[in-house]
């Protein structure tokens, strides 16, 4: 599985994250899955669901301006293995 991260926007102190999640043969994925994101190692958000392969998710942030490291973190499910990116996040 593979994850590939699209956007990355922050604005007052609110970060949206918009994914792709494809299986083995490159397509997006055919079944929702849940995700979990790491700020610099830190969980700040569990549980989330991206629908058919689309992720779209936003949470609030009160880090300071600089760089971070942003981990996606995609469960097992059934059908697909775990999938994970790394990326960074710029405030």
């Amino acid at each position: 599985m593979g994850i590939n991260v699209t956007s990355i926007t922050t604005k007052k102190g609110k970060t949206t994250v918009k994914a792709k999640i494809y299986d083995e043969t490159g397509k997006l994925l055919v079944r929702n899955t849940k995700l979990a994101i790491k700020v610099n190692g830190k969980t700040v958000l569990t549980g989330v669901n991206s629908t058919k392969g689309i992720v779209d998710m936003s949470f609030i942030t009160s880090l300071k301006p600089g760089l971070y490291e942003l981990l996606l973190i995609s469960g097992e499910n059934g059908i697909y293995n775990a999938g994970k990116v790394t990326t960074v996040l710029k405030i």
